[in-house]
């Protein structure tokens, strides 16, 4: 009978009443932005990858002209 109890309260809850006790974003909100936050980091190095290459063979061959 306890157990019939616990379960029919379970089904009244919301999302919302989960955390009305927490001043910020549960934990597995913040991480999840944490890692699409670190995702597009990775990109935006990922593309900027073929202009660091090539700044980097641009003062070689400037280094190799001038001695």
């Amino acid at each position: 009978t306890a157990m019939l109890n616990d379960l029919e309260q379970c089904v009244e809850l919301t999302v919302e009443s989960l955390f009305d006790d927490l001043e910020e974003a549960p934990p597995a909100v913040s991480s999840l932005s944490a890692a699409h936050e670190a995702i597009e980091l990775g990109y935006a190095t990922i593309r900027a990858l073929p202009w660091i290459f090539g700044i980097i063979a641009l003062l070689v061959i400037v280094s190799l002209l001038t001695t």
